[in-house]
């Protein structure tokens, strides 16, 4: 076989000048000649002959077997393999992940040819322990298809032509933070079609996977309503669902306005309080496990509801930090211990008699009675009610008393060691007995009152008949003689 630049050097060596204009042409074939395989998807074999032919009125006498009636000509037969420079770039949606969550990889493949890649896998074995398959999705060239398994993912790509790109977008579970915290991954890119530059092939990307603990805490009171001076409990659990270990937990309870500390104890941890905080650390606590606190307080102020939260914090992350507050709530009740005396002017009295009642209400606390109500209503036989007065301790009130026939009602508010004193007078029955009269006082609705006992005060009259007798005597003459007789 004879090459073009053999060719032209006959030419050259025979034609003289002629052949200088040969030469020439022949180096433009040569250039012109140059392959370009971008459509090339597999080896080709590539013929590429030259011709050239003397000028009308000149003869080539070259007696070369590649010439023919004076025509010269050559081939050249090349084997041409397709090139696809591939490469693969993978990065991840955030620098940081949690354990527990599921974060994302992108991966774009690219090819800048020169010829189309064909065949295409890529292929990524998610480091074992750490990261799990979740989901995958792709996007670019003629269109992906994955095999996935918990710990790995192949994805195949038919076609991907010279300057394209296509992205696979990778979501995979964060399970276990390794002991540096840093997660590596690598995807790998290949193809039937030669790379002539392999060492871009394979991407790696870098996670920092954080450790993740869900703490949880609750909280409850031993009771609903708490009274001044009284005692209760606080039920306190607290747990760890994971997936990570807790590290470095605090537990604080910053105790309520109203209530005192007087007793805590724990199943972990160290434990400090004041009667007002309590603290407790513990260096770390496993997934799964959990622990309990129990806390006594004393009720210090009343009225109105007392609300108290304790609060888990760990130096290891939480993927759910509204769980992290236990609060209970209970009302303090008004506590009114409440007393009434009823007092009569004269234990011993006349039918029809003015008769002068006097009640005494007070309050012991340890809370002010607001609107507590008394009443009395007196025995039948006694008269209208009249006269009603009133006196109380400084800042005591009276209110709304009011009288019927035989009924004497109203309302007291008393600070916590006030007294107050209703006196009012009755006519006394006409028909004579013991007459017995009971007063009663009541706490304001949602009020307590601890001891009812003395909420009651007994008086008992003796009533004396009176009747007012007269006698009247007269004759029935003014003088009498002896033997006759008058009547008187």
């Amino acid at each position: 076989m004879i090459s073009l630049g053999t060719l032209a050097k006959e030419c050259f060596l025979r034609l003289g000048a002629w052949g200088v204009r040969l030469f020439a042409v022949s180096l433009a074939l040569l250039f012109l000649g140059v392959f370009s395989p971008a459509d090339v998807s597999a080896q080709t074999q590539v013929i590429n002959t030259a011709r050239i032919a003397p000028p009308a009125a000149v003869t080539n006498t070259n007696p070369s077997v590649s010439c023919t009636s004076g025509i010269c000509q050559a081939s050249d037969t090349d084997t041409v393999a397709p090139s696809a420079n591939l490469s693969i770039t993978k990065t991840t949606t955030t620098v940081a992940g949690t354990v527990g969550s599921t974060m994302s990889y992108v991966i774009v493949v690219a090819n800048t040819g020169p010829s189309n890649a064909i065949n295409i896998t890529v292929t990524d074995a998610l480091p074992a322990g750490t990261l799990s398959f979740y989901a995958i999705s792709g996007v670019g060239g003629s269109g992906f298809s994955f095999t996935t398994s918990t710990s790995a993912i192949t994805a195949t790509l038919g076609t991907l032509t010279f300057g394209a790109t296509a992205t696979i977008t990778l979501v995979v579970n964060i399970v276990a933070a390794p002991g540096s915290g840093v997660i590596t991954n690598t995807a790998v890119v290949t193809s039937t079609v030669a790379d002539p530059v392999p060492a871009n092939n394979s991407s790696t990307a870098t996670l920092t996977s954080v450790l993740s603990a869900d703490l949880s805490i609750s909280k409850t009171a031993s009771t609903a309503v708490g009274t001044v001076g009284s005692t209760f409990s606080y039920a306190i659990s607290f747990s760890n669902g994971g997936p990570s270990a807790a590290a470095n937990l605090t537990l604080t309870d910053a105790i309520t306005s109203g209530l005192t500390l007087i007793g805590a104890t724990t199943s972990v941890g160290s434990l400090q309080t004041s009667t007002s905080f309590l603290t407790v650390t513990l260096a770390s606590l496993a997934s799964g496990a959990g622990g309990s606190i129990t806390l006594t307080v004393q009720v210090s102020q009343v009225g109105g509801s007392i609300t108290n939260a304790i609060q888990i914090t760990s130096t290891t992350a939480d993927p759910v930090p509204a769980n992290n507050t236990g609060t209970s709530t209970i009302s303090r009740a008004i506590v009114t211990d409440l007393s009434l005396s009823k007092v009569a002017g004269s234990t011993t009295v006349s039918s029809a008699a003015t008769l002068t009642f006097s009640l005494v209400i007070s309050n012991a606390g340890p809370s002010t009675a607001t609107t507590a109500t008394f009443v009395d209503t007196l025995p039948a036989g006694f008269g209208t009610i009249t006269n009603i007065q009133s006196a109380v301790s400084a800042g005591g009130q009276v209110q709304a008393v009011t009288a019927s026939a035989s009924i004497i009602a109203g309302s007291v508010t008393l600070a916590a060691g006030q007294s107050a004193t209703i006196t009012f007078q009755v006519t006394a029955p006409t028909a004579g007995g013991s007459y017995t009269n009971t007063a009663t006082v009541s706490p304001a609705t949602g009020a307590i009152d601890p001891n009812n006992a003395n909420n009651t005060g007994t008086a008992t009259v003796a009533v004396n008949a009176q009747a007012d007798l007269s006698i009247s005597k007269t004759a029935s003459t003014a003088v009498g003689t002896v033997g006759s007789t008058f009547s008187y």
